[in-house]
């Protein structure tokens, strides 16, 4: 929902510059640790959501419908999910932290 709705008053893209911010600040976040732990929502920051928002956007924009949906039937085991979006990427598992923050500080420049 908040790839589409955007979260907290604000729009999905509005989000990206705090993440990035976020982001930057502890290197040691990835997709996984997120998907494990989810941490908690910081004023209008949710990492958890706002993270795997960027990663449906990217699922999507590689494998429309279809992508999202291998995405979403994937289960709820992080390691499912993170093989999903990969192989829905065409990418190695081990190359989506970087990909996903990539996208996150390209949504940021575009805000």
């Amino acid at each position: 929902m908040t790839w589409v709705g955007g979260s907290a008053g604000l729009r999905f893209k509005q989000l990206m510059g705090g993440l990035k911010q976020h982001l930057n600040a502890h290197p040691e976040i990835t997709l996984e640790g997120i998907l494990i732990k989810p941490p908690p929502r910081i004023g209008t920051l949710d990492i958890g959501y706002d993270s795997l928002a960027v990663l449906c956007q990217m699922v999507y924009d590689a494998g429309g419908l279809a992508g999202i949906r291998s995405l979403a039937t994937a289960g709820r085991e992080p390691h499912a999910i993170l093989t999903s979006a990969a192989r829905v990427l065409g990418v190695a598992e081990s190359q989506l932290d970087r990909l996903w923050r990539e996208r996150i500080a390209e949504l940021s420049r575009n805000q």
